[in-house]
């Protein structure tokens, strides 16, 4: 599929395909879903109310933008799920209002790795997202405006905050005696929750500390 960003809006896409990969250069629909079986999903996507991405025995890689135009009131909503497959997505979250826009997104592979990252989000947006996957490793990257709470779960594996703030984390590191502009807190098999980490020095610098103890 070619470029259709600038010439046609879909109100309603739905796409289904076997046994071959589903390429899309650029496409803005406000309702999209596209499903594979034994092929891949590559694209840029664009949408103000839904888009979903299926696909069994490929992988998903997908640039997505996601625009709140506040019209209904609803979350935008992005669904991702791989099964014997990788998972690899940006995401830009866009606003038309200043007043609070909201965004779910969700993310499952089996038996492939996730990586999300999260370019931009409006400031004072509600996010809700779900990431997981199963048998493989899991990375998502928030925006520099993301303030709220997180909890991280994993067995058999490691579970680890990379905090990227180089005069936050300058800071802290000075406070604890360690030259270093990035962190990693870690904790082994176990659940890791927290609120607001990277706006309170005072939890970085006890997790630096907890990190020179592993």
């Amino acid at each position: 599929m070619g470029e259709l960003k600038g010439g046609i809006h879909f109100t309603s896409l739905s796409f289904t395909s076997t046994d071959s990969p589903v390429e899309v250069k650029s496409v803005f629909a406000k309702h999209a879903e596209i499903t594979t079986t034994n092929g891949l999903i590559e694209g840029e996507f664009h949408t103000t109310v839904s888009l979903a991405l299926t696909t069994m025995n490929g992988h998903i890689k997908a640039n997505a933008s996601l625009y709140d135009d506040m019209l209904d009131g609803a979350p935008v909503s992005l669904v991702m799920k791989s099964s014997n497959g990788q998972i690899q997505s940006g995401i830009h979250l866009r606003s038309s209002s200043s007043t609070r826009s909201a965004f779910n997104i969700s993310a499952r592979s089996t038996h492939g790795d996730l990586h999300i990252d999260l370019d931009e989000s409006p400031l004072d947006a509600r996010l809700d997202l779900y990431a997981r996957t199963s048998n493989a490793s899991a990375t998502v990257s928030m925006s520099r405006e993301f303030e709220g709470s997180y909890r991280l779960q994993t067995t058999n594996a490691l579970a680890a905050i990379l905090l990227i703030n180089a005069q936050r984390i300058h800071r802290a590191c000075t406070v604890c005696g360690i030259s270093l502009w990035r962190a990693i807190v870690a904790l082994r098999k176990a659940s890791f929750r927290g609120t607001r980490l990277l706006a309170r020095m005072d939890m970085i610098s006890y997790k630096l500390r907890m990190l020179r103890r592993l």
